[in-house]
């Protein structure tokens, strides 16, 4: 994907878009359907959501243009409802903000005022997507069974050492498989529930 982003052709860059839109655009309208302002003067709902979206997918291809990609823990479809969310929460800010002596304003004014409260707005949403984002952690972190938290929290967390955690532990046959393997394998089911959360939300 990197790779492909980073051609630097018109081409490419309008196949990554619409394969977004293709891919994600519906359910990124389910999800985020109810932050929209209803009944704007300006925008539909609809209007307001492919705005947001196109907006968002930009962003994100930016930043993979210049920085690459790394999952964290994310997939690419979470990572870009970030960016259209971040875009959308400004747009709808701006939504609530005109009057209706906007409505006919003159289309490049509405866009750069557009513009304009998404760059200011965007620390805010920012905090709020990486809060958000934590809150998916931390739910899928409480449905992990007693072990797999404790071997997370105190292995990977806390560095403590193999050794310690079999001291801590007496009651684990560790014949076949060390403390280290354990967390490790923990950390990969709680990758998977983070994933499968987000698919469904």
């Amino acid at each position: 994907m990197v790779k492909y982003c980073r051609e630097d052709d018109d081409r490419s860059r309008i196949s990554v878009f619409k394969c977004f839109y293709a891919l994600f655009f519906e359910d990124f309208k389910k999800i985020f359907w109810n932050y929209c302002v209803l009944n704007s003067s300006l925008y539909t709902v609809e209007e307001q959501l492919k705005i947001s979206f196109i907006n968002g997918q930009c962003k994100f291809y930016e930043g993979i243009v210049k920085k690459g990609w790394e999952e964290h823990g994310a997939t690419v479809k979470t990572a870009l409802f970030t960016f259209c969310f971040n875009q959308l929460r400004a747009l709808t800010k701006f939504l609530r903000n005109q009057s209706d002596h906007h409505t006919g304003a003159d289309p490049k004014t509405v866009i750069e005022s557009v513009n304009e409260c998404v760059e200011t707005d965007s620390v805010e949403a920012e905090e709020e997507a990486r809060n958000f984002r934590y809150q998916v952690f931390v739910k899928a972190f409480g449905q992990l069974d007693e072990k797999c938290r404790d071997f997370i929290r105190w292995r990977r967390l806390f560095e403590m050492s193999d050794t310690d955690m079999k001291t801590k532990y007496p009651g684990i046959d560790f014949t076949s498989r060390v403390p280290t393997d354990i967390a490790f394998r923990c950390v990969q089911a709680l990758k998977k529930i983070v994933a499968n959360l987000g698919r469904k939300n």
